[in-house]
């Protein structure tokens, strides 16, 4: 698996692990989820191909995926965002890569 962080391509900060199999997406959301302290705003989304769910956090909203392109991804959904995507990022490198 290799950690990734860029932008999209509406500029929003993204970090992420290549190579995370769907299975997984329960159980790292979860942990980071308990780890941060987020709080789900909505359902969980998913098709056989992708799934999502934004969370949120003292303001900040971030959306956890997962999908076939890209494996497991957290993004920014805006620039106030950035600093919990940023930590989120440094605990899924040091964790799953």
């Amino acid at each position: 698996m290799e950690y990734k962080s860029y932008r999209d391509a509406s500029d929003r900060l993204t970090v992420g692990v290549e190579g995370m199999s769907s299975l997984a997406y329960r159980f790292v959301s979860w942990k980071l989820i308990r780890k941060f302290g987020l709080k789900k705003r909505g359902d969980l989304n998913k098709t056989l191909d992708e799934k999502f769910q934004v969370y949120e956090k003292d303001g900040a909203s971030i959306s956890v995926d997962w999908d076939v392109w890209s494996g497991f991804t957290v993004t920014a959904i805006d620039s106030e965002s950035e600093n919990i995507v940023n930590e989120i990022g440094k605990y899924l490198e040091r964790k799953y890569t």
